[in-house]
């Protein structure tokens, strides 16, 4: 079965040489894919988290993440799983609406805590005590991402089809890769200006929203 990344899949290629192994393609394009991520610092596609964060004392909780939320899972309070008709979640964050949740749980312990802090606050002040779990990422992967792959690709494949800069050697765990600086010439976040031409045209980095 042709093989599919995140972003490409190995029919996206144009250039692999005759008698590449399906495990050679598989490996060229996870290092672009690898190489892509780095330079960004944010991944293109839906992927898991699990985070603990201090609470707030407030109703809603931003979560520290580099891309949008696009599914909350699970809310854990103090170590009690909060059912879901309590809570919602936006791009941003996750929140509560006491008004619209009914006549409790059916946990006594949870039953209590809302009771006790609803007029302060759900997410209780606390070192790491509030957990969320779900997934975060765009709604689609973005053209240019795919395109920036591709060149990344097959510049891993031929070297010359693309302007390359001999850069200072960079890993990123079993890939190892070139990035660096060129006196008199601007820093390049993979080592192929195309790639990074495009990236400094679309690249717009999220704003990580952490409200007290």
């Amino acid at each position: 079965m042709p093989y599919t990344g995140h972003y490409i899949s190995e029919s996206d290629v144009d250039n692999w040489q005759t008698g590449t192994s399906a495990a050679e393609k598989q490996a060229v394009i996870e290092k672009a894919e690898a190489i892509l991520e780095r330079a960004l610092g944010v991944h293109y596609y839906d992927k898991a988290f699990d985070i603990k964060l201090n609470g707030n004392g407030k109703n809603r909780l931003f979560l520290p993440l580099t891309s949008n939320i696009r599914e909350v899972s699970h809310v854990y309070v103090g170590g009690i799983e909060m059912d879901a008709t309590w809570w919602t979640w936006d791009e941003n964050s996750v929140f509560i609406d006491l008004s619209a949740s009914g006549a409790g749980v059916g946990n006594p312990e949870l039953d209590y805590l809302l009771s006790t802090v609803s007029a302060t606050g759900i997410f209780a002040r606390g070192y790491n005590n509030i957990r969320v779990v779900g997934k975060c990422g765009p709604a689609a992967v973005p053209a240019w991402i795919k395109k920036v792959a591709k060149i990344l690709a097959e510049a891993s494949i031929d070297p010359t089809l693309y302007t390359s800069y001999a850069f200072a050697s960079e890993s990123i765990g079993s890939y190892s890769y070139s990035l660096g600086s060129v006196p008199g010439q601007p820093k390049y976040k993979t080592g192929i200006k195309e790639a990074d031409d495009i990236i400094a045209l679309f690249r717009r980095k999220k704003i990580v929203i952490m409200a007290p």
